[in-house]
């Protein structure tokens, strides 16, 4: 995968994968919900990655004005992760 002009290896993804998790709070086999955007690799690695490495499931969540806590319930979520 390409960032910028810097090429990444599957290790370093998943190594990147692994820290957001860290400090997001994402637990192995936890689901959780994604709003906001973020950078190529950030995207990737909590929309894909995570959910491949560590059996994470992901809920995208686009809505300009969503109810997180109906979300949540409905979608039996642990916790929304916010990016930018």
């Amino acid at each position: 995968m390409a960032a910028g002009s810097d090429e990444l290896t599957w290790d370093q993804l998943v190594a990147r994968a692994l820290e957001l998790a860290e400090q997001h709070g994402i637990n192995s086999d936890q689901s959780y919900g994604l709003h906001g955007t973020s950078d190529l690799v950030t995207q990737a690695a909590l929309q894909v990655i995570l959910p491949v490495v560590n059996g994470n499931s992901v809920v995208l969540i686009d809505q300009a004005n969503p109810d997180f806590d109906a979300i949540k319930k409905q979608e039996k979520l642990e916790q929304i992760v916010m990016l930018g």
